[in-house]
């Protein structure tokens, strides 16, 4: 049952307030739709959402309680049977919906159509679902991935073809194998195995390959498969030292992306006492890095157009990957340990080559790598359309009397002080993602927001969704 802590935690991914129940029923059935394709969650009728004043509903309760369920039932397809129930706090009535994941995906608003209707959460707001999304929503409707669909060809793989792909992948990863007795342990790779994966796909008679097949081929046709590494001067996105943009298998791109990292970060070398050789240690642990960039390749969105990217600055390293977390999985649930696999072949391709284990430890492993080499704890960052995990590197020092940015009038509040210090150096941020970055609330977030229009720093955004702030002063 509600508690009234739940409210004072204000909106989030699985919570949202209204302080009447809609004349214009949209107004709510777009977070139930969202709330269905995402994780679930609960719409409080009788809350303000700005004050989190409850208010209470008035009149026949349960009445109304009836006309709610019957509309999302008249409204959205696929079905959806929500738990509500009322709740007496503080001597007034509020009506709690409660949705519950679906496994039938998208659910949207009828009379809006697929395309209009089918809505997503991220942090505190519900959004429409963009195209890429949309296409993983039916997949997963349908429990596929991108990754297992034939590749748009009509021409079948050649025996010649099946057998090269078959010696690489067998040679990679034996020589990717920890010992010479692991490696001994390796079956080749064959068809069979192939097949299970849905790595190659049989029909009539031929084998074609997969989406996954062609991303582990050296001539990786997809355009945004791929990893782009930066290394920035200073603490912004605004001066390039060094970029590069890896193609090719898979597997290689991890293997040059580390490569690029290694190359820009510092590294302690100790001679050891009545001994010739020396110890190399980099100022981040590269296997906790590593663990993290193989995680963002191989959980990343396929059907949105944007690349894994590494982005190296003075204080830190940015790995970000495309996609919100997929399948209901949470950021605490990550955390901790669970797992929801997005790519279904890449991952089962991955773990055969040695580079992950089917047991979602990845992330834990680099927090407990971090942890042992006593420096800062990376840090997960939910965004409005991707994943980012931040390393802090220990070599930093922030300048004193040297500040890369022009300071801030202290006219403003503390919280406008950091955002607009923010936005100027990212100009296409969301407010989700200064909400996540900065620990607030999306309503203290846009009440910074507005301080920052009415006193003249900004006028606003490009355009409401994708663009970029408008910075005046």
């Amino acid at each position: 049952m509600l508690i009234i802590d739940e409210i004072k935690k204000n909106e989030s991914r699985n919570l949202e307030f209204k302080e009447s129940i809609p004349s214009n029923s949209n107004k709510y059935l777009k977070t139930v739709s969202a709330f269905s394709n995402s994780t679930g969650g609960k719409i409080i009728f009788g809350i303000e959402d700005t004050t989190l004043r409850i208010v209470g509903i008035d009149g026949d309760i349960h009445k109304k309680i009836d006309a709610i369920i019957n509309t999302i039932a008249d409204s959205i397809t696929s079905q959806i049977i929500p738990n509500i129930y009322v709740e007496e706090i503080e001597g007034k009535s509020v009506i709690v919906c409660e949705i519950f994941r679906g496994g039938s995906t998208p659910y949207y608003i009828k009379s809006l159509g697929m395309e209009s209707g089918t809505f997503i959460r991220t942090s505190g707001t519900t959004r429409l679902a963009d195209e890429s999304m949309l296409k993983e929503l039916m997949l997963v409707g349908v429990n596929r991935s991108f990754d297992t669909l034939p590749y748009e060809t009509t021409k079948p793989l050649s025996d010649n073809e099946i057998e090269d792909m078959c010696n690489r992948l067998t040679f990679y990863a034996k020589d990717n194998a920890k010992s010479f007795e692991e490696s001994n342990q390796i079956k080749r790779l064959n068809l069979s195995k192939m097949l299970s994966w849905k790595f190659v796909i049989e029909q009539d008679g031929k084998y074609y390959p997969s989406n996954a097949f062609m991303m582990f081929k050296d001539d990786n046709p997809f355009q945004f498969i791929n990893i782009q590494c930066a290394r920035f001067k200073g603490t912004n996105r605004i001066l390039f030292i060094d970029k590069k943009e890896y193609g090719g298998p898979i597997y290689q791109q991890i293997d040059d992306a580390m490569r690029f990292i290694m190359n820009h970060l510092n590294m302690e070398v100790k001679i050891v006492p009545n001994k010739i050789a020396h110890e190399e240690k980099f100022e981040i642990p590269t296997e906790a890095i590593r663990e993290i960039l193989i995680n963002a390749v191989c959980h990343r969105c396929l059907t949105d157009n944007s690349r894994v990217q590494v982005a190296i600055y003075d204080d830190r390293i940015e790995i970000t990957s495309p996609g919100v977390l997929y399948n209901g999985l949470t950021l605490k649930g990550m955390l901790e340990g669970k797992t929801a696999t997005r790519n279904v072949c890449i991952t089962n391709v991955l773990s055969y080559l040695n580079i992950i284990e089917n047991w979602g430890t990845g992330v834990q492993r680099a927090i407990l790598l971090c942890k042992e080499a006593g420096i800062k704890e990376p840090k997960f960052i939910e965004m409005d359309s991707a994943i980012r995990v931040n390393f802090y590197r220990p070599s930093y020092n922030e300048p004193i009397n040297e500040p890369i940015n022009e300071p801030i009038k202290t006219e403003l509040s503390k919280n406008g002080q950091k955002i607009f210090e923010y936005m100027k150096a990212n100009l296409n941020c969301s407010r989700e993602d200064l909400s996540n970055l900065f620990g607030l609330s999306l309503s203290t977030v846009k009440r910074a927001i507005k301080e920052l229009t009415d006193k003249g720093y900004i006028s606003g955004k490009t355009s409401n969704k994708s663009g970029t702030w408008i910075i005046k002063k």
